[in-house]
């Protein structure tokens, strides 16, 4: 927050049971991380002009259908997102900062994470499998080792591992067709950590679903808990799914 500003003095009213509580406004600003810094996003779904940038991140916090808030200190503007920005067009704008609000992944801890995959069809990148929208998918260009990884950014112990498969024609179902589910603790979203990890799941179906509900491991020894998740699918075969919802026990 800018120096000398007001904002730690401003006390926001809570009515609970009856009574009401008084609040410091500020402690919304813990709630939200800094994500983005020097980009705009369009996608927006209100921008205005307000003096602070405690205040942009409280309308977002107060506003049920807000992800994201972006605020630009100069220009004194906020933007609130009810979609998270990261896989939106954006241009450079020097002096911008885009908060998400952890909160929002309560009942899917991968949603709107850092998602990479190891090639890109088109523009069907890795983080349209955590983006909330089942309209859309990822597609690689089918390259001999392909996977697709999400960051949850801590190690969390799962109850549920859905993938959405493609819903096309029965050969991109099929694609899917014996996948491993691979899990590490430490590392990055690359082809070193994904040699690294160890599998979790493999799949043993002679066809593709267009859904897989996983509540475990099915390999021998290993925990269902871990940072990265990793989807390899078979050697020289096209990744193509539409989204994967994590929950866990530790949100």
């Amino acid at each position: 927050m800018r120096s000398g500003s007001s904002d730690t003095n401003l006390l926001h009213p809570v009515a609970t049971l009856g009574s009401i509580i008084f609040w410091n406004i500020f402690e919304c600003h813990q709630l939200f991380n800094n994500y983005v810094v020097n980009k705009k996003f369009y996608n927006f779904y209100r921008e205005y002009v307000v003096l602070s940038r405690t205040r942009c991140i409280y309308s977002c916090f107060d506003d049920e259908v807000c992800i994201a808030v972006a605020y630009h200190g100069y220009r004194q503007m906020c933007f609130l997102f009810e979609s998270f920005p990261a896989c939106k067009t954006s241009t450079t704008d020097i002096g911008m900062v885009t908060y998400m609000s952890p909160d929002k992944f309560v009942y899917n801890i991968a949603l709107n994470k850092p998602a990479l995959m190891s090639s890109v069809y088109l523009n069907e990148k890795g983080c349209k499998a955590v983006d909330g929208d089942l309209s859309g998918q990822i597609h690689s260009n089918g390259k001999s080792l392909e996977w697709w990884c999400v960051d949850l950014g801590k190690i969390y112990n799962f109850t549920s591992i859905v993938i959405y498969n493609n819903m096309g024609y029965s050969s991109h179902v099929n694609r899917l067709r014996g996948f491993k589910l691979r899990l590490d603790d430490n590392g990055q979203c690359n082809e070193e950590t994904l040699n690294n990890s160890v599998v979790c799941y493999k799949d043993k179906e002679t066809w593709g679903r267009y859904e897989y509900h996983l509540t475990s491991c099915n390999q021998p020894d290993v925990d269902f808990s871990s940072r990265f998740i990793f989807i390899n699918p078979r050697s020289h075969e096209i990744l193509s799914i539409r989204e994967v919802v994590v929950s866990a026990t530790d949100v």
